[in-house]
């Protein structure tokens, strides 16, 4: 069942929402790789919990990265007007002494059964380049369901 952009403020986004990884030729080690994607995932929460709190779930948003930098956000919507995207795009966003830029789409966005409660599911593909404490290029291939991820980020298991 696809839901409209105005209920999505009844179904809370889930903290995991991947941010950053890294392809094979990365020289990221794993616990780096996941040190990237905590807290690059918590600036991505922040901005839809905050986007949660308009009236209406917004087509575009604008996010301030505490460090410095941004994160653009544009909704894309299907012919119903149920989400089927959001596309995030980093602007020298600073997190945690890293620099990221690049892009980090959600595709294919809908909600499904969770045990009881509705939750959102869609594809990651993400494309970023890091520096500054750590760098490097990042790629991303994910899946979220219900809260639950599975995929690559830095060239690593999530």
């Amino acid at each position: 069942m696809w839901y409209s952009p105005s209920r999505l403020r009844r179904y809370r986004l889930p903290c995991l929402f991947l941010l950053s990884a890294c392809g094979a030729d990365s020289d990221f080690s794993n616990s780096v790789s996941q040190s990237i994607f905590e807290s690059s995932n918590g600036q991505l929460h922040a901005m839809h919990l905050a986007g949660l709190e308009l009236e209406e779930w917004p087509t575009t948003f604008d996010w301030d990265c505490p460090g410095g930098g941004s994160i653009d956000m544009l909704t894309t919507y299907r012919s119903d007007e149920s989400i089927s995207g959001i596309l995030h795009t980093l602007v020298d966003c600073v997190v945690d002494g890293r620099t990221l830029n690049g892009n980090i789409d959600y595709l294919e966005f809908n909600f499904r059964d969770c045990g009881g409660s509705t939750g959102p599911a869609f594809d990651i593909d993400g494309d970023i380049d890091i520096t500054g404490a750590d760098e490097g290029h990042c790629k991303m291939n994910a899946h979220e369901s219900c809260s639950a991820v599975s995929g690559t980020t830095c060239g690593h298991e999530i």
